[in-house]
């Protein structure tokens, strides 16, 4: 089943006993491709009919990883969408296929401090990960010139470095 932007269909399919965790020849699944388009009707639909959110294809990637790589400022469908997958635990340190980019890079780039403070203090997101061009989400946030979330995000930066277990006493 081929989620192809399409709720009705997505539906219709349901109704008809489709598996909304089909396998494509990639490993790929609905939620996937829902995903990747910005689908959030289609990816609402197939959450609430148990798709598989952490499932990953032959690469090594899930439905977060297709959809944030499509994060821009221009476009909020891909945010939103991605936004929603979150909520419904998709782990956050998955980066994009492409860009290699994490939620937290896309929330810093969006400005979006709430969303931003939930990822880093009840998600656990990685602040230090860097994206294909090095960059993390410190660095999108100076970009946007959000000088308040750029200090959160070095604050936890360096809180990151100072992290230790019993295994560095």
């Amino acid at each position: 089943m081929k989620a192809n932007s399409q709720p009705g269909m997505c539906e219709f399919l349901i109704g008809k006993n489709c598996d909304v965790n089909a396998l494509d020849k990639l490993k790929r699944t609905p939620l996937m491709d829902a995903a990747e388009v910005g689908c959030l009707e289609a990816v609402k639909i197939l959450l609430k009919h148990h798709a598989n959110i952490d499932a990953v294809d032959n690469e090594g990637f899930n439905a977060l990883s297709y959809c944030i790589d499509f994060v821009s400022k221009k476009d909020q469908k891909f945010y939103d969408t991605a936004k929603h997958l979150v909520q419904n635990d998709a782990n956050v340190n998955s980066e994009g296929k492409f860009a290699r980019r994490t939620i937290l890079h896309c929330a810093a780039a969006q400005g979006d401090k709430e969303f931003v403070y939930d990822l880093i203090e009840n998600k656990r997101a990685k602040v230090k990960v860097k994206d294909n061009e090095g960059k993390t989400p410190v660095d999108y946030a100076k970009q946007t010139n959000n000088l308040e979330l750029a200090q959160y995000l070095e604050q936890h930066a360096n809180a990151e470095n100072t992290d230790c277990s019993f295994v560095h006493i």
